[in-house]
């Protein structure tokens, strides 16, 4: 490693150190090689950028006492019974914001820290039910909305996600809808106090778009949503916008570089931070590239190099010319390729004329002891199937067996692209 110097971190905050190393081969040999390291200091988030935006709108579904709020669509859904009816409602006073993340005409607004709400045993719209509904987000609620028959609460805003499947847990009474990205899931029937498990739910990692419907028309009320990474156990269920999923406003403005992520402090639990990944570029001899906790872009540069993605999701990638001859290709290896990281493979600029249906002519896969070598002719020589004369390139992915995902080439390049572990033109 590399101990970065306060006065560097003092002139910039995101900068890569490099060193002349030697490397001893195991015949013993000395090689120079340049090692290069990356290092990034985080920004701290707005605190006040936290949590999601809730939404609160009272619906009256019989001739209401004098007492309550009453509504010009009172009584046009009858009682609040379906999906379609809070969509009614709800795009019938604001215009088309269910789907969105767009703010709606609600009788009362709160700040949703977190989604553990309830249980209350009174209807959710009446009195202070609401107050002790939301419990420890009760003092955010913008006013007091006066009475109603039924309830409809909406909750929108961002989720930081760090996985490409999650499981829920979800108890409610009444119906709910949960939209994460193009993610749907709920339970949207009128039901007493239900648990439903969600398990292996689809998600795309980043920032994503989240919305949350849900309605009480009697009784009791209750809404725990609870989250975790699908390959975790039961025990690490916390409720959504506790831990690492962090939760943000939907008026929330970042644009995250490639190299970009959001996390939980680690030093401070509750408090998020923008970290950026650095993008190392290696020269035309042996390089040594190590990346950091983060998301970095590797490029080796031409020769043979060692990279090393460290933690999180990793991109390496390859340019035109950074590849040997045919016979004599450059030979590179990766030390830590993560299918679990979503670590990637970027050929898009070291291959010419390649596409989704014709990779099987760039590419070969081969178990090896060490891991997985990868052939590459960067021009399409393996059409008549695998040919050393044509491989100008081999890539080795210590201690991954890539062809656990398939017996041919086909179906290793079919499931690396479909996980977004391959990229090409």
């Amino acid at each position: 490693s590399i101990a970065v110097p306060g006065a560097e971190l003092a002139a910039d905050a995101d900068n890569v150190i490099e060193a002349g190393v030697t490397v001893t081969d195991v015949l013993g040999n000395d090689i120079t090689a340049t090692d290069i390291e990356g290092y990034s200091v985080a920004q701290v988030i707005d605190p006040a950028e936290y949590g999601m935006r809730g939404e609160y709108y009272g619906y009256n579904d019989r001739e209401p006492l004098s007492s309550y709020l009453r509504h010009p669509d009172d009584q046009s859904v009858g009682n609040l019974n379906s999906l379609s009816d809070i969509v009614t409602i709800i795009d019938g006073r604001s215009g088309p914001v269910v789907g969105t993340i767009d703010e709606g005409r609600a009788d009362a607004t709160f700040r949703t820290s977190y989604v553990d709400y309830g249980l209350v045993n009174n209807h959710l719209g009446t009195g202070r039910t609401l107050q002790s509904f939301l419990a420890h987000d009760a003092a955010s609620l913008s006013r007091d909305p006066r009475d109603s028959t039924d309830a409809i609460v909406r909750i929108i805003g961002f989720m930081m996600i760090d996985a490409t499947s999650l499981d829920f847990r979800v108890r409610s009474d009444d119906g709910f809808q949960v939209r994460i990205g193009d993610t749907v899931f709920g339970n949207p029937t009128n039901h007493s106090p239900t648990t439903d498990t969600f398990n292996d739910v689809a998600v795309e990692p980043g920032l994503q778009e989240v919305e949350i419907l849900y309605w009480d028309q009697a009784f009791e009320a209750v809404l725990e949503i609870e989250v975790k990474a699908a390959d975790e156990p039961d025990s690490a269920f916390e409720f959504l916008g506790q831990g690492r999923f962090g939760l943000f406003q939907p008026t929330f403005d970042v644009a995250l570089d490639a190299n970009q992520t959001i996390i939980e402090d680690p030093s401070t639990p509750g408090q998020f931070l923008v970290v950026e990944g650095s993008e190392l570029v290696g020269g035309a001899g042996t390089d040594v590239l190590e990346g950091g906790d983060y998301l970095d872009i590797l490029v080796g540069g031409p020769g043979d190099d060692l990279l090393s993605g460290g933690a999180e999701a990793d991109l390496f990638k390859w340019n035109s010319g950074d590849e040997g001859t045919p016979g004599d290709p450059a030979s590179d290896t990766i030390t830590d390729f993560s299918i679990a990281e979503r670590d990637a493979l970027d050929l898009s600029s070291l291959l010419s004329g390649e596409d989704s249906g014709n990779l099987t002519d760039y590419l070969h896969f081969e178990s090896s002891p060490g891991g997985t070598l990868v052939h590459v002719s960067s021009a399409g020589g393996f059409a008549g199937g695998y040919d050393a004369a044509a491989e100008d390139q081999t890539i080795l992915l210590q201690s991954v067996d890539l062809t656990a995902l398939g017996g041919s080439d086909q179906e290793i390049v079919d499931a690396l692209l479909a996980g977004n572990n391959l990229i090409i033109g």
